[in-house]
């Protein structure tokens, strides 16, 4: 089985428990016998990934428990249709995903939607709790398609902060920022119509799918 070059994590921050992690892994970097530390713009260091022989060994900070809980996979298993996802059996919840960029989208929408389900339970936390659902989604979208990204680093590596009625993206590599408002259902229209994102130090440029000239919007 031929084993892809890259693959695609997202998990939500353990320890701040408000941004979600998007990050491309390079099966390189791995095979140079290096430890993977994925960062938090918040500070801290949940996940980790190193590769020895054919098994990807993995730990992941699991909030519930308050310690790290450590898994072992085949790298065949990562090219299967479903990703891998790290849980913890004790409180039965998901902590991270691993696979291919299409896969990991598809369960990152599973956990957004579930902001829908409990829309009426998450009014005291968003101002539209729907229009939080429906833009995370949207950004899910374009971040696992490699559509925002840091102008200035290059990376499509991305965290993104969960506001009451907005979200902000933040590259962890070299700190550039913007917001994305979520608190309308016209935002969620506009975040319909993009087709790309790119985070810039002195803001970000949004490139929309009818139209052919880039808007430029401040950042935070």
């Amino acid at each position: 089985m031929l084993i892809k070059p890259e693959w695609f994590v997202a998990l939500r921050c353990p320890y701040c428990q408000e941004r979600m992690l998007y990050r491309a892994v390079s099966r390189f970097e791995l095979d140079k016998g290096k430890t993977l530390a994925i960062h938090c713009s918040c500070g801290a260091e949940p996940f980790h990934l190193r590769l020895k022989g054919q098994h990807l060994y993995a730990d992941c900070f699991c909030p519930c428990c308050e310690e790290e809980h450590n898994y072992i996979f085949r790298l065949q298993g990562i090219q299967a249709a479903p990703p891998i996802m790290f849980g913890c059996e004790t409180m039965d919840i998901r902590l991270a995903c691993i696979g291919e960029r299409e896969v990991v989208r598809e369960a990152m929408d599973e956990e957004s939607a579930l902001i829908l389900d409990y829309a009426e339970e998450l009014r005291d936390y968003f101002v539209k709790p729907t229009i939080i659902g429906r833009a995370l989604i949207c950004i899910n979208k374009l971040i696992t398609a490699g559509s925002c990204l840091c102008a200035d680093c290059g990376r499509e590596d991305m965290d993104v902060l969960i506001l009451s009625d907005r979200l902000a993206l933040t590259c962890p590599h070299c700190g550039n920022s913007a917001y994305i408002y979520a608190s309308r259902s016209s935002d969620v229209y506009l975040l319909n119509r993009i087709s790309r994102i790119s985070l810039h130090e002195e803001g970000m440029r949004i490139k929309y799918l009818s139209i052919k000239k880039e808007d430029f919007t401040c950042h935070w």
